[in-house]
């Protein structure tokens, strides 16, 4: 069923990327999407905006980069010009493509600012959540037009980071009651999730990953570990 959708959704992409001169301003807006882009993000956050918005937004980054990266190995589906040699590379990706970690990511991350900008300027709120729209659209685009994932991973991308975002709502006010009591607990429950999140940074795989990628081209860059990269 996958193969049959990507071989026509591929389309999209080879028609995403006749548009001349948009190379450069599309991977621009692809970071936008990186998790580097993010975590720079936070300390800003931190010290200009609110300590709690910061906390909550990191810990936040790091269940939306876990869960994408799990969910990648359960799909375990390919990325467009892994498939199609009609598609340009104008980025590199080493992970599974479905769901986009830059769609997913770039759901969670810019509502939840949204959210925290309303708070503050509650009179400016169309605005606010249109500019967080048209961000998660421009990245989202990004990376079709990159040649790096079918419109499916992003739709896939966009659905997963809205059931995260829905569960955030659901459950940070329970939370931070639970912090309240003892400030404490949120550096023993911070620690290890961030000393995890090395862990599995530096993580190198084990010889033989070329199997798993049946459908990579012999041109394609060797697969690494979904628990390694966590490139998105």
């Amino acid at each position: 069923m996958f193969e049959s959708l990507e071989q026509t959704l591929v389309h999209v992409n080879i028609a995403a990327q006749k548009i001349p001169g948009l190379a450069g301003a599309m991977r621009a807006a692809s970071f936008l999407g990186v998790e580097t882009f993010y975590f720079a993000l936070v300390p800003a956050l931190f010290w200009l905006f609110s300590r709690r918005a910061a906390l909550e937004l990191l810990l936040m980054i790091i269940a939306t980069a876990y869960t994408n990266s799990i969910l990648k190995w359960v799909f375990s589906r390919p990325r467009p010009y892994w498939i199609s040699d009609s598609v340009q590379a104008l980025a590199e990706e080493t992970t599974y493509g479905i769901p986009s970690g830059h769609a997913q990511n770039a759901v969670v991350v810019w509502f939840m600012l949204a959210v925290f900008a309303v708070r503050k300027w509650p009179n400016r709120k169309t605005a606010i959540y249109g500019v967080a729209t048209f961000i998660v659209a421009l990245i989202s685009f990004a990376r079709i037009y990159l040649g790096v994932h079918f419109i499916e991973d992003i739709v896939a991308g966009w659905l997963f980071g809205s059931i995260l975002l829905a569960l955030y709502f659901k459950f940070h006010k329970p939370m931070e009651e639970w912090w309240r009591v003892s400030p404490a607990r949120v550096g023993v429950v911070l620690l290890p999730v961030v000393l995890l999140w090395f862990a599995f940074k530096v993580r190198t795989l084990s010889p033989g990953i070329e199997d798993l990628f049946p459908w990579r081209p012999s041109s394609a860059p060797r697969a690494v570990s979904w628990v390694s990269s966590l490139s998105f």
